[in-house]
């Protein structure tokens, strides 16, 4: 049985696969319990970025989160990723349906 729909947030942040591992310890550190990641490539401030022979490319990560907890995932964002990676993050209000109560 599914729950009824609640207002959420999707999270995404988008950063260069060196950073891979400083987000995944951060995400687990700030509580999330699930998240999506995909490969891209594309254009930004920081010119075209394309996929190569090595893991070169950029990485989404994308998180529904409460309300709370979006904060907590932008706030990390900007205090310790994006001085050190260049990247992006943004979160979006959306409604869910999910077969756990959203963290």
């Amino acid at each position: 049985m599914t729950m009824p729909p609640v207002t959420a947030k999707v999270v995404t942040i988008i950063t260069v696969f060196e950073a891979r591992e400083r987000v995944l310890e951060a995400l687990t550190t700030l509580g999330v319990r699930g998240f999506s990641t995909y490969n891209v490539e594309g254009t930004g401030v920081h010119g075209e970025k394309r996929t190569g022979l090595v893991e070169t490319e950029n990485l989404v990560f994308v998180i529904l989160a409460s309300e709370p907890l979006s904060d907590r995932v932008l706030a990390w964002v900007e205090e310790h990723l994006l001085p050190r990676y260049p990247g992006i993050a943004y979160s979006t209000d959306v409604s869910a349906v999910a077969a756990r109560p959203i963290q």
